[in-house]
């Protein structure tokens, strides 16, 4: 049987009379998640994203007969909705990659199941250069499974309405386009008039990039398919159905060069190297609601990794945690924004963040504590100095005191101070005592500057950002 013949048995094509259809398609979109994108019929059904990889082995045109298995990849194409969806609906967002809001995972799930799918066409290749061909046959099949998996969020980002913010809420345009794009790609030689032409593939050189320009060429097609579709959501009008052939002519396209690379073991996206974490206040009020921990991701070149999806531990007033997680926008970073609830003052809580690639994970953590509001001016919060004219060879220490609105000290407060020589700054940090007073000391060098130096102190308690600052010169 050649590689595009329908293995699986498609379901009879229908008639292009959409208008008649339409009661029965809008009655399947009302209880249809929106995470559907390209449809896939019931369970092993062939619709769309079976059409898709089909229409990416026509690019390839016989180049990776041997080890990639088809039948494999068809059925784990609808893997991602009718398992995963449908036992969490909350995964819908993974099938998103929008360029505003809440992202969207697709172009992680892309990049980590073609980083899989490499390591096991490697492990393949090796067992069957070794004469085991049970092994190599299991690892093949491994990777087709995630290729399969990965066709699927790669066809979500090139459905329009998955990536264009625009597209947020438009739900039942959303699920009527879909649900009329399925119809006519119902077995693999419908729609020629969307087949690529092409029979060139390329190696990638990031899947990771890959992906997010395909997202990029799909959002851009949003506004002109909608407002053309919206005029009669019961037919594939000329525009759309142009612009529909656009994408899915990428998409077959990016697709072989995927299956192509995977085979040269190139286009692996880079591992985080580095997670900087951060908290918008180490110490906030009871019951504050707009707490924050921000996020920023960068390779081992320090370049930053978008589309990346970071995970978040994020404590609970009662010392457990609950799971949520965002992606990563062009710059690498990304935050999540949660309550502290009732959690008891002064008691520290930690927030762990991580973040996997290649199946590798990195974890950051920070923290904070609720606290007592601080008076306010240098009532609450102020900074003193040992001496403010020092010799080489002194010690000089800064004093910062804290007390609450009640004139009462507050113990424990983390305090940080910024020693500013000159344009060189130096960081240290410390706790107030029972008497609510912290303090830093330096030593005086005979290098040290004989400009002024300025010491500033910073602290945050009851959801406010503090500081204080002192000074000193050297006079000898």
């Amino acid at each position: 049987m050649s590689r595009t013949a329908a293995r699986r048995r498609p379901r009879a094509s229908l008639s292009r009379a959409i208008p008649a259809l339409l009661l029965t398609i809008l009655v399947a979109a009302a209880t249809a998640t929106s995470a559907a994108a390209w449809t896939n019929g019931a369970g092993d059904g062939y619709e769309t994203h079976d059409w898709i990889v089909d229409q990416a082995l026509r690019v390839l045109d016989g180049k990776v007969d041997g080890w990639f298995d088809r039948d494999t990849a068809l059925r784990a194409t609808d893997d991602p909705d009718h398992i995963e969806v449908a036992a969490d609906p909350s995964r819908s967002i993974e099938h998103m990659y929008r360029e505003a809001g809440v992202r969207g995972g697709a172009v992680h799930r892309v990049a980590e199941h073609y980083a899989a799918a490499v390591r096991l066409y490697r492990a393949g290749a090796a067992a069957r250069g070794v004469g085991d061909e049970a092994t190599a046959v299991a690892r093949f099949t491994e990777a087709s499974y995630n290729i399969g998996m990965l066709a699927h969020f790669y066809g979500d980002i090139l459905m329009p309405f998955h990536s264009a913010y625009a597209g947020k809420g438009k739900v039942d345009a959303h699920l009527a386009y879909e649900h009329l794009v399925g119809v006519v790609t119902r077995t693999p030689d419908a729609s020629p008039a969307w087949h690529s032409a092409n029979r060139t593939v390329k190696l990638l050189t990031n899947v990771r990039t890959s992906a997010i320009a395909a997202a990029a060429y799909s959002r851009v097609r949003f506004p002109t398919l909608y407002e053309s579709f919206i005029v009669d959501p019961t037919v594939l009008n000329a525009t759309v159905t142009r612009l529909t052939g656009e994408v899915m002519v990428r998409a077959a396209d990016d697709l072989a060069n995927v299956i192509w690379s995977i085979a040269h073991g190139v286009g692996v996206g880079p591992n985080v190297a580095t997670l900087a974490v951060s908290i918008r206040w180490h110490g906030t009020k009871q019951g504050e609601t707009a707490q924050r921990v921000y996020v920023t991701a960068k390779d081992a070149t320090g370049r930053p990794i978008e589309g990346l999806e970071v995970k978040v531990a994020w404590p609970l007033p009662d010392g457990g945690t609950t799971p949520v997680r965002f992606w990563t926008d062009p710059t690498g970073s990304g935050h999540y924004t949660g309550s502290v609830g009732l959690s008891p003052l002064m008691v520290k809580r930690t927030v762990v963040v991580s973040a996997t690639t290649d199946g590798r994970t990195l974890r950051r953590s920070t923290w904070f504590y609720t606290t007592r509001r601080l008076a306010d001016g240098a009532t609450g919060f102020r900074t003193l100095v040992s001496d403010h004219t020092v010799h080489a060879g002194q010690i000089v220490t800064v004093y910062t005191y804290a007390r609450d609105t009640a004139g009462h000290p507050v113990a424990g407060l983390y305090v940080t101070w910024t020693w500013d020589y000159h344009g060189t700054l130096i960081r240290t940090s410390g706790y107030t005592n029972s008497l609510g007073r912290a303090s830093s000391s330096r030593t005086i060098l005979t290098t040290t500057t004989r400009y002024t130096v300025y010491v500033t102190a910073r602290a945050s308690a009851y959801s406010i950002n503090r500081s204080s600052a002192t000074s000193f010169y050297r006079v000898d």
